[in-house]
């Protein structure tokens, strides 16, 4: 099984004070999308994310197929820059976890082994981790708009150094997202938000998650089966096994 590492939309709510910190009040030169900061506030609002200020930690998992098996992703996330994502596969003994705690990218393959990554494979796992989808020192923001099948959007744009990041296509009366874009590099994938349901604080959350491979081919979506906030995660858990 090919690793995987899902594209966490739920983590960009701890992570937009960030985001609005990332660059100054700015918007692209069509001049119809509110400033940056504006831009990312009115989101925050329409995502409820203000009830979400003081989170720290997320944990949620997800149910997928890949073939005609049903995976389960069972991920968690702290704030500022912490992932651990565990991979299974119903009926066999499969299992495979991606993490990142700060520096290194790691995966831990079904045989047991484990792999740490560097370049681009480094760049996306500490990017997903962070909710920015790339570089975290070298990511900065703006806003703008973007139209798609006739339809104008507002975006909040995220890049870094490598142009590695996401896009956040927002609807422009209500401010929450339709599509989400994911950029590595050169290449981009576009997909549609989809419904939104309540996590435990009240604050919104996709219904169904994207989930993207390593080499930023998308894999089948998954449905979010149940999901936690401020629960105890130690650094510890995030380092590569046997560290």
């Amino acid at each position: 099984m090919r690793p995987s590492a899902v594209s966490r939309a739920a983590v960009v709510g701890f992570i937009l004070a960030t985001a609005v910190a990332l660059a100054p009040a700015s918007a692209d030169a069509s001049g119809s999308a509110p400033d940056i900061k504006t831009l990312v506030m009115r989101y925050a609002q329409a995502m409820h994310y203000d009830k979400v200020a003081k989170v720290r930690s997320i944990s949620e998992s997800a149910s997928g197929f890949i073939g005609n098996r049903v995976v389960t992703y069972t991920t968690m996330a702290k704030a500022p820059d912490k992932m651990l994502e565990i991979i299974t596969v119903d009926g066999t003994d499969v299992r495979e976890s991606i993490g990142y705690d700060g520096t290194t990218a790691w995966a831990q393959l079904p045989s047991g082994a484990v792999v740490t990554f560097g370049g681009a494979a480094h760049r996306w796992i500490a990017g997903v981790a962070s909710g920015l989808g790339g570089d975290p020192r070298t990511s900065s923001g703006a806003a703008g708009t973007t139209t798609i099948d006739g339809v104008e959007y507002y975006v909040i744009r995220i890049r870094d150094a490598e142009a590695f990041g996401r896009d956040i296509i927002l609807d422009e009366r209500t401010y929450l997202p339709i599509y989400g874009r994911i950029v590595a590099g050169s290449s981009s994938h576009e997909y549609k938000v989809g419904p939104l349901d309540t996590g435990p604080l009240g604050e919104y959350y996709p219904r169904i998650i994207q989930i993207l491979n390593i080499d930023g081919t998308f894999g089948n979506p998954a449905s979010v089966t149940s999901r936690d906030d401020n629960i105890s995660l130690p650094d510890s858990m995030f380092a590569p096994p046997g560290q």
